[in-house]
């Protein structure tokens, strides 16, 4: 009887540690493609349009198209997209876990999202967590880690939030930039 029970006990162990194994193996699917939406237009392009121009500064035909259609300059959607923010993962993980986290969240879900709307704090979530993991974000990262097939971006919110963004740090300088992690962490939090 205790040879069963000890069998039993083993070959469970065994295939929860496979279970374990099989799915942190397997790739965490990433956006693909990019809807990106100005007022009524829509149009979508791959990630890979994105990360090339983002590397390389050379533009897709459609990329350029969305970018006159939203008035936006080429560089500034770079800056846009590759803008870096730094932050401590473990202060980041502790404030997207908080109140104040589920309020930012929801912010930057509306202008960041996917289809199923349902999902989209949860999914956003984890591609700030894992855009975080070498301390520093960038939208191009967050769309890079984002774990969904598609993602829509509202260019508009994104530009004026960016605008914001912009002016506070300017107006604060270094505080967001690394400074703000520092405080939290100082603060216990």
């Amino acid at each position: 009887m205790l040879k069963l029970g000890h069998r039993l006990c083993l070959a469970l162990t065994g295939l929860v540690t496979l279970g374990t194994v099989i799915t942190t193996a397997l790739p965490t699917p990433a956006a693909e493609t990019v809807v990106l939406r100005y007022g009524i237009f829509r149009g979508s392009l791959p990630v890979s349009d994105l990360n090339e121009f983002v590397e390389t500064g050379e533009t897709s035909r459609r990329l350029r198209r969305y970018l006159r259609l939203a008035d936006l300059e080429e560089e500034q959607f770079r800056q846009i997209l590759t803008e870096e923010v730094s932050t401590s993962p473990r202060t980041l993980k502790l404030l997207l876990g908080s109140p104040a986290g589920d309020v930012l969240l929801q912010e930057v879900s509306e202008y960041l999202y996917v289809p199923n709307r349902r999902d989209d704090q949860d999914k956003l979530r984890t591609a700030l967590t894992t855009s975080a993991e070498d301390s520093q974000i960038s939208l191009i990262e967050v769309l890079q880690n984002y774990p969904s097939d598609r993602v829509y971006i509202n260019v508009n919110r994104v530009v004026s939030t960016y605008q914001q963004f912009a002016s506070i740090q300017e107006r604060f300088g270094g505080i967001l930039n690394g400074r703000l992690s520092e405080i939290i962490e100082g603060l216990g939090l």
